[in-house]
């Protein structure tokens, strides 16, 4: 009995992490972020420069700002861009490739 519970909890847990988590976010219009931002000081030769871009959070795309971080060796930025299909559009995340 408390391995079919256990089992039964188990796909219920990933099926809720497939239906909220991994669901593609499709906006008909995608929002626009006209804000200038300000860069801090480099930190360091090493440092790249990751300028904001929209996020996926609570049910909406919402803005989140840039930083510094030290690119993993030998690997590029990819910069984050929107997707037209046909449901609207999507964000695709920037990626290190």
């Amino acid at each position: 009995m408390k391995k079919k519970f256990l089992k039964f909890m188990l796909i219920l847990g990933i099926g809720m992490l497939t239906q909220f988590g991994a669901k593609a976010q499709w906006v008909r219009e995608h929002p626009r972020h006209d804000e200038v931002e300000v860069r801090g000081a480099r930190p360091s030769e090493r440092h790249f420069w990751h300028e904001g871009e929209w996020g996926w959070r609570g049910g909406a795309y919402v803005w989140l700002p840039g930083f510094w971080e030290i690119p993993p060796h030998g690997t590029i930025w990819i910069r984050g861009h929107w997707r037209n299909g046909p449901h609207g559009s999507r964000w695709v995340p920037g990626h290190w490739r």
